[in-house]
């Protein structure tokens, strides 16, 4: 018998920003959270180490591609969680999704990377449940949707 692996969310975005962040501080850009308190426990199907992956690949992504700062938020609706990545670089336009999780395709080959990023992140996506968008206007957000399974109670210290 297998036991499904769940995460909480907001404690795999924590992880990953706190990994990205001295390379944005480095280069005076600003890399923000914002975990609304619904958000704080949400528990998800899948690993904590293939939501970090995931993460780390779409902030790196918005660092490297991007401009300006970069804003990560969660919006949750009915048992859906929504894990919001945005910069405030160009928007890109005219360019598809399915085009940008291509293996070593990159939309601007001036920029750092090799074309990889979105690729394992979209290979990613069915072991999590998830579902990755691009909202090109007016800046570049990507946008990953799941359910989630439950909200952890908050628990408080025993004396």
């Amino acid at each position: 018998m297998t036991t499904e692996q769940t995460a909480q969310i907001s404690r795999c975005l924590r992880h990953s920003c706190a990994l990205q962040l001295p390379r944005f501080e480095q280069n005076n850009r600003r890399l923000s959270l914002d975990i609304p308190q619904e958000a704080e426990y949400l528990e998800c199907r899948g690993s904590a180490h293939l939501f970090t992956e995931v993460f780390n690949n779409l902030i790196e992504n918005a660092y490297s591609h991007g401009m300006g700062a970069v804003m990560v938020s969660i919006t949750v609706a009915e048992k859906l969680v929504q894990v919001h990545i945005r910069d405030e670089g160009e928007s890109l336009k005219d360019i598809s999704l399915s085009l940008l999780s291509t293996r070593f395709y990159k939309a601007n080959s001036d920029t750092q990377g090799s074309g990889l990023g979105l690729s394992i992140v979209h290979s990613i996506l069915p072991h999590i449940s998830a579902n990755l968008t691009l909202s090109p206007s007016p800046t570049t957000c990507f946008t990953l949707s799941l359910p989630y399974l439950s909200q952890k109670a908050i628990r408080s210290p025993t004396k």
